[in-house]
């Protein structure tokens, strides 16, 4: 005689043996416990990143919380100079998850969870079906982010015209208007009925609208429709394996993809984020992007056509001055000792018996120690100076003791425009002349860029700006090619992996105009109109499937009340049944957002 065993009692056993199984441990690590517990986390991380603000700039407050493995929280973080005053740094360190951690337990706990929620309902070719679905759509997916890490021009550029473009886009959205009516006509569902074609009506309007006044999205708008549009091809293919893998959850699972390509971009590219700036006034030309967020001893040997600059990290004076040790290394012409490394500081004028310096402009001016900037304060930015002792190498005698200061050798950066002039300490070691500074560092490109003019257009009849431009010749000796482009507001240039976004403008007392641009180097730039759009359109499908099958159990429901009614209170009944059909769909939406 055959017997059916009892599920809860395998579960008993199973807990009663002690033995902990697959499916215990990813229930354990898919735990909305644990889901929970990692936001508030984050929040926290959030919150004291945000605080940490008031003194420390944003690349410091990011190695220390969010890029981090282990976030070591400074008590001082909690306590900014904005609401509590205080003279001395609180001491104190408090040890936690830094943001790092945080994100990949998040990534762990949603692949943990889906794992034990999703069920394949696929079997035979239609399951081979959809994971060659799957599997195109990723390497779709991929292949869009990789184009735009290797194209050039206007970032974003469609490689069809805007108003064919504009065009195309009012068809597509025409004929998807027309499916939606197509498929709500053939609808069993009345009210489901009445709402595709209400949506489809509303979409053939807007159009219709666009066509008759000539109006139309404006062309940044359109390139950001472009990569959308981009997207959304590739989350086309994967709802279709989504689909044919796990049927009715596969609108789930594709807003899930998207979300994890969100997180996976960040992990990938997030780090590898570098922003530089070029300041230039008309006229004028660079090969050297600007780093405001790195500082380096430099020794500059002049040359007919270019100079050598040999550059020693700020972080590594940092750590000198910390340690006491010397800074060795064959390629600098001397061993350096650091005596005061200052990451914010003021220049005042010096007298005799109060400097550390003993020779170059450390005779006339010292340094100051004063509070670091932090990133809450728009505009400012830290200045550092240091004592630096230059050693001999082979006797080990002192070459002196300088003063180097951004506020000397990089002040025509910090007051561009100014009339003051880049001031070095000037040294002689083995028969070489070196200048000597503390200056941002610098990165030398293959290319130059030279700004040929910026214009600054205001909003008629008023001094307000509407569009900077800048007109900028690139000239690349390595591949031969001069090109001239124009980089303004909203509509950044892309040339050797890296975009030009036009970031300021200047009127300078000399007549001129200079222009800033923001370098940016971010290979997973469309990472996140990919994402948007597969999350977008997991939503959709996920969306009206559980209103298809919300409506479809209401109205069965509605059917079994009316079959026990009377004739007299079923008519009364339907004649209220727009009223019905608004609240059903109201019902409806906060059920699914429920």
């Amino acid at each position: 005689m055959a017997t059916a065993s009892n599920p809860n009692e395998s579960t008993t056993a199973r807990k009663d043996s002690g033995v902990i199984t697959s499916a215990d441990v990813l229930a354990a690590i898919g735990s909305l416990k644990l889901t929970v517990g990692l936001f508030a986390a984050s929040l926290i991380i959030v919150l004291v990143g945000t605080l940490a603000q008031d003194e420390m700039n944003m690349q410091d407050v990011k190695a220390r919380y969010f890029t981090s493995w282990i976030a070591w929280m400074h008590i001082d973080d909690f306590f900014p100079q904005a609401f509590f005053r205080h003279a001395n740094p609180i001491p104190g360190v408090l040890p936690f998850p830094g943001g790092a951690l945080i994100g990949v337990l998040l990534m762990m706990n949603l692949i943990a969870a889906k794992s034990t929620r999703f069920r394949v309902s696929a079997s035979g070719n239609r399951l081979v079906a959809g994971i060659v679905f799957v599997v195109i759509g990723f390497i779709v997916a991929g292949l869009i982010i990789a184009s735009g890490h290797s194209s050039d021009g206007l970032q974003g550029a469609p490689p069809i015209g805007y108003e064919r473009l504009w065009n195309l886009f009012q068809g597509l959205v025409l004929a998807c208007a027309a499916g939606l009516a197509f498929v709500s006509v053939n609808s069993k569902h009345g009210m489901l009925r009445i709402l595709g074609l209400l949506t489809a009506a509303v979409i053939a309007g807007v159009i219709a609208y666009t066509l008759m006044t000539g109006n139309r999205i404006g062309d940044p708008g359109l390139r950001i429709v472009w990569q959308l549009t981009k997207g959304l091809g590739a989350g086309v293919i994967l709802l279709i394996g989504s689909l044919l893998i796990f049927g009715r959850q596969g609108g789930n699972l594709l807003l899930h993809f998207g979300v994890g390509l969100l997180m996976f971009g960040q992990f990938a590219f997030g780090d590898r984020q570098l922003e530089q700036r070029i300041s230039l006034v008309e006229g004028d030309s660079t090969n050297a992007l600007i780093n405001l967020d790195r500082v380096e001893l430099t020794f500059i040997v002049a040359g007919d056509d270019e100079d050598t600059v040999t550059a020693v990290p700020g972080e590594k004076l940092l750590r000198a001055k910390e340690t006491g040790d010397l800074i060795r290394d064959p390629s600098l012409p001397a061993d350096i000792k650091v005596h005061q490394y200052f990451k914010n500081s003021d220049l005042k004028k010096a007298t005799p018996d109060e400097n550390e310096a003993n020779t170059g402009q450390g005779l006339i001016y010292k340094a100051v120690d004063v509070r670091k900037r932090g990133g809450a304060e728009s505009g400012q930015v830290d200045i550092a100076s240091a004592y630096v002792e230059l050693i001999d190498k082979e006797s080990g005698d002192s070459l002196g003791k300088h003063l180097v200061s951004q506020m000397l050798s990089d002040i025509e950066m910090l007051a561009a425009g100014g009339t003051n002039k880049d001031v070095y300490d000037e040294i002689s070691i083995n028969d070489n002349n070196y200048r000597l500074g503390l200056r941002y560092h610098r990165e030398v490109k293959p290319y130059w860029v030279h700004l040929e003019d910026v214009q600054r257009r205001n909003y008629s009849g008023t001094e307000t700006p509407r569009d900077y431009s800048s007109y900028i010749r690139i000239i690349d000796p390595e591949t031969g090619e001069d090109r001239r482009e124009r980089v303004w507001m909203n509509n950044p240039l892309r040339y050797r992996g890296e975009t030009f976004f036009q970031s300021s403008y200047t009127a300078l007392p000399s007549g001129k105009e200079q222009t800033g641009l923001q370098v940016v180097r971010n290979s997973g730039w469309l990472i996140p109109y990919v994402a948007c759009s597969i999350v977008a359109l997991g939503m959709l499908a996920h969306f009206s499937g559980t209103l298809k099958r919300f409506v479809g159990r209401r109205e069965r429901e509605r059917a079994k009340e009316l079959a026990g009614l009377s004739d007299e209170s079923r008519d009364s009944m339907m004649s209220s049944r727009p009223a019905v059909i608004a609240g059903t769909i109201a019902v409806s939406y906060t059920h699914l957002r429920a």
